[in-house]
């Protein structure tokens, strides 16, 4: 029996060999290939769990606070997602100790709308004109005409940043006329 290897087969039998030496000074001997292909992929999987940037298309960043605040030394260790691909940064913060975002990523001027939204949104619920903050979100869902279960702040975009600071504008002026 005679095999004949192509030179393709040469090359991939020669860069295999390459590629296990570099893996193991890469990592001083401590993975072999398996265990360096297990961690690769957990982290590239991770990648592709991270939000979409609205803003490019890419998927966002996980990075910690010090990039996002460089001169808040209180968040430096918390989790955010960035992306700056081809346009201004855009982050969210995520949830603490997990790598859950607290909404969708915002550029600067998103980042202030969704500020005022809060401001006029949260004495709704904070005054106690609503019973409760779940109540004020169920509220201003059916203002917005939108799922209950999609009615956060920190998922929403310039328009409906924009409808519901005019919604809640209007029934705090219902509030104080009454």
């Amino acid at each position: 029996l005679q095999v004949q290897l192509l030179p393709e087969c040469l090359f991939f039998i020669v860069w295999g060999n390459i590629m296990t030496d570099w893996i193991s000074d890469l990592t001083g001997g401590k993975l072999n290939e398996t265990e360096f292909k297990k961690q690769f992929e957990g982290d590239f999987n991770s990648v592709h769990n991270n939000p979409v940037c609205p803003y490019c298309g890419n998927r966002s960043a996980l990075v910690q606070g010090d990039t996002v605040y460089p001169h808040r030394p209180d968040l430096h260790n918390k989790n955010f997602y960035y992306c700056n691909y081809q346009h201004d940064p855009a982050y969210v913060g995520c949830h603490p100790g997990t790598k859950e975002p607290l909404g969708r990523l915002a550029d600067a001027n998103l980042r202030k709308l969704k500020s005022r939204t809060h401001q006029v949104f949260d004495p709704l619920w904070r005054q106690n004109h609503f019973d409760t903050r779940k109540h004020a979100y169920r509220w201003l869902a059916e203002r917005l005409s939108i799922e209950e279960k999609d009615c956060h702040i920190g998922m929403f975009d310039e328009m409906t940043c924009t409808l519901a600071i005019g919604a809640c504008y209007a029934k705090l002026k219902e509030f104080s006329n009454s």
